[in-house]
């Protein structure tokens, strides 16, 4: 069991995955330029080779999160779009 604030931050080439654990839920934000057609897809796609790594059981919530470049050239959250929620039941 977890205690106090655990988060594991993961990252590949066009997703990054950030694991909650003391509120169990998975965050993935989305790089620029990527295409999501199927949003509980491409987070089970994302997550899943994390989240057993972690023995993170499922089900577990989720939050799907568009990046933009800022104008600086950094990667922020793209408030223009819809955060997108679900629960994660299981992994391909």
């Amino acid at each position: 069991m977890h205690t106090g604030r655990s988060v594991v931050a993961l990252a590949t080439l066009a997703v990054s995955v950030l694991i909650q654990y003391d509120d169990p839920r998975v965050l993935v934000g989305v790089d620029p330029g990527a295409q999501v057609s199927d949003p509980a897809a491409y987070v089970a796609v994302s997550a899943c080779p994390y989240l057993t790594t972690q023995r993170l059981d499922l089900p577990v919530p989720f939050e799907l999160v568009w990046h933009k470049k800022s104008d600086h050239g950094s990667v922020v959250p793209d408030e223009s779009r819809p955060h997108v929620t679900g629960l994660l039941t299981r992994c391909p």
